[in-house]
């Protein structure tokens, strides 16, 4: 009962075997259905039929095999009148054969194209099995012997449940998909020919104007035209801060309008959404295959040939032995016990878990490979800038008369877009501190902005008009502006210190220093922490100067290598690989595209709805640095789920085979073994499926919570 989720894909998967010729696999039932829960309501229907069925078939068999139920009957005496038991075997043959007709078409239809495609599956040993039982109890009726209807109805009955329960395991990892869509809503109040009306949201053409009203949720992707309000894009970039949204910004279908009235312009529309390019890269990554899966393909393929011929050798020695009689039921018991099926879903099925559990997370993970090339990971490398840090710079100390310094700076730089600029301006109006009028505005780039600030409010700037500069130390010196040595001995205490220094000055002469330093994430070093808790190597790799790295290196406890180029982060990478073994990178995806390929696992971090970037193997939607060290642990423990099933599937199929060799075990018996075998993987593998969204401390943010 193999449950290969990719099949329910629609996309092309490669053969079990790279090898021409016959093939083998352990997929017990079609999954080429794209609704796994359809595919199921129709399993269990006809589950229901074959139920019923069944049931007629097994009473008779109790009346004809059963000591106590023959004397119950017929008032203490063993023997049945030859008409009574021909009556009875009919009576099984029509139930039975009704059975069939409602269980096996599916297996026969699956084993025939398996077949037909040089492909052996174990729905050719369920065949075999069931059909052989069938076929010798009409030699049975014929012959007036012994007859073995309740042995293949029975057998049917448990592996279409099995089917039917493993079906329903697949639909509720579907469902996961089905609530990331299902954030957009149907309906979209659209503005048509000068009204409003309302429309099916798949009907919204590109470029038509959709409006949201406060507390609606965009049913398009597009960008505001009028209005303004937050917007919570919570489910789709994974930050809980409200977006502020205006005329000419982005808005994403699936988010919720908390203020104000918007209008968009559609610009993403049916599968151009963002959230249906989401549930695309996830479907698109559960295409892919392992190397652990193919592995137990591989182990398949060996498996069920060689349970086909020890079943034909067990029916040939027992049949010697015992009678023919005897043999079958051996030789069915080993056709059933030996279903490699356990061994099929050990694998995929806990991929499918693990992958939309960390969907669930806000990690988007490429394929199946990168999920195991994830759990091996030994060594964790970081970016700086944008990954460790905000990417953002702050004025953290000022050198100098702190009311004339800002005033002028931020005179000057409210005319800038540069992160420095708008770093001073910001502190101004933390200290309210009033900025200036400016004429003759010039910046230079890489160097500075130059300009003519007006006398403030201040008493240190109340005189007219000054030349004032602000800049680069290269800058001040291209203007032949002096630094006196207590300004030279600061500067050179903040830049040890790992802080961007900038000069400020006016009147030919430098009157101050601005030290800046980046903001390390709030969560910086409990991810760290975790991290190295959990047993892996920690280390940041930057371009900035020594300074820089020192000071992060401080705040954050770990090894950080500075000044590197992307050829030099590469490098470095390379060596991490062949010193301490696999090694994962985590970047924003953009500058750090190199590195993130070099290393056997790329993170890109704060992907929001861009999770296509080709570098990353897994794409985190949020910009919590503790998903990192979550989504490493969730891979490790679902291949220790992989594992745990492999291993509970070999030691079932060996004690197993050895049983019903022995001729300890009736088919019924194996049949039942072998679903309850199925079910321990399954819920093991769903173990991981249901884990509580509210534990993780981005629970707000998390993509797929319901």
């Amino acid at each position: 009962m193999n449950l290969l989720v990719e099949h329910a894909l629609p996309a092309t998967r490669p053969a079990p075997l790279d090898t021409p010729g016959w093939q083998f696999s352990s997929c017990c039932i079609n999954l080429d259905q794209s609704d796994p829960g359809e595919e199921a309501w129709g399993l269990l229907t006809r589950l229901a039929l074959g139920l019923v069925f069944s049931m007629d078939t097994m009473m008779m068999s109790l009346f004809l095999y059963s000591d106590w139920a023959r004397a119950a009957i017929f008032g203490g005496g063993l023997a049945i009148p030859p008409a009574i038991v021909l009556l009875f075997k009919l009576n099984m043959l029509i139930g039975s054969t009704l059975a069939m007709i409602a269980l096996v078409p599916p297996i026969l239809v699956n084993s025939w194209q398996g077949l037909r495609q040089r492909r052996i599956s174990t729905d050719t040993l369920i065949a075999l099995g069931s059909l052989s039982g069938y076929l010798a109890s009409l030699y049975g009726i014929a012959r007036g012997g012994d007859v073995y209807f309740d042995t293949a109805t029975t057998i049917l009955v448990f592996v279409t449940a099995g089917h039917y329960l493993e079906l329903r395991a697949r639909a509720r990892g579907s469902e996961a998909l089905e609530r990331l869509l299902a954030r957009a809503p149907d309906t979209a109040c659209v503005r048509r020919g000068g009204e409003e009306v309302e429309a099916p949201a798949s009907a919204v053409a590109f470029g038509e104007e959709v409006i949201v009203r406060p507390g609606g949720t965009l049913p398009v992707d597009g960008q505001v035209i009028d209005g303004s309000g937050s917007v919570n894009e919570a489910s789709i970039t994974g930050e809980a801060e409200p977006a502020f949204k205006e005329a000419g910004t982005h808005v994403y279908s699936g988010t919720v309008n908390l203020d104000g009235c918007l209008v968009v312009r559609a610009t993403g529309v049916g599968e151009n959404r963002a959230v249906a390019r989401l549930v695309r890269l996830l479907r698109d990554a559960l295409t892919h295959r392992a190397p652990v899966q193919r592995l137990a393909d591989r182990v398949s393929a060996f498996f069920v040939p060689l349970t086909v011929l020890v079943s034909a050798l067990a029916f040939v020695y027992w049949s010697h032995q015992a009678g023919m009689g005897h043999g079958l039921i051996v030789a069915l018991a080993v056709l059933l016990i030996a279903c490699p099926c356990a061994l099929g879903v050990a694998t995929p099925l806990a991929i499918w878990a693990g992958m939309g559990r960390a969907a669930e997370g806000g990690a988007l993970i490429r394929s199946a490979e990168a999920l195991e090339k994830l759990a091996g990971v030994k060594a964790v490398f970081f970016d700086k800038t944008g990954t460790l840090t905000k990417g953002t710079l702050k004025l953290v100390e000022v050198i100098g008369n702190l009311e004339a310094v800002i005033e002028r700076a931020a005179s000057l730089e409210a005319a800038s877009e540069h992160s420095l600029g708008r770093a001073v301006v910001a502190y101004a109006r933390e200290h309210n501190i009033a900025a200036g009028s400016v004429r003759d505005f010039r910046a230079l780039p890489g160097l500075g902005v130059r300009g003519n600030v007006d006398g403030g409010s201040s008493r240190a700037t109340r005189h007219a008009s000054l030349d004032t500069a602000i800049g680069s130390s290269r800058f001040i010196q291209r203007l032949g502006w002096t630094l006196d040595e207590s300004l030279a001995e600061e500067k050179a205490r903040l830049e040890s210190n790992g802080r961007t220094v900038v000069c400020v000055g006016w009147d030919g002469q430098v009157r101050g220093l601005l030290g800046f330093e980046e903001e390390i994430r709030p969560e910086a070093n409990e991810a760290v922490r975790e991290l190295s808790a959990s047993g892996f190597t920690v280390e940041a790799l930057t371009g900035d100067d020594p300074a820089a790295g020192g000071a992060l290196a401080r705040g954050l406890g770990i090894a950080v290598h500075a000044g590197l180029l992307p050829e030099d982060k590469q490098r470095w990478i390379a060596d991490a690989r062949s010193r301490l073994g696999p090694t994962a990178m985590v970047g924003d995806g953009l500058n750090d595209a190199p590195a993130l390929a070099r290393a056997d696992v790329g993170i890109a971090l704060g992907c929001g709805v861009d999770v296509t970037r080709e570098t990353a193997d897994v794409s985190l939607i949020g910009s919590d640095l503790r998903q990192v060290n979550w989504t490493i642990s969730l891979a490790r423990q679902t291949y220790r789920t992989i594992r745990q099933n492999l291993w509970w599937a070999f030691i079932y199929n060996i004690v197993g085979i050895g049983l019903a060799l022995a001729g300890v075990l009736h088919p019924i018996v194996s049949a039942l073994a072998m679903v309850v075998s199925n079910l321990f993987v399954v819920g093991n593998s769903l173990r991981l499926a249901h884990g509580p969204t509210h534990d993780l401390p981005w629970s707000d943010t998390s993509v797929l919570s319901s």
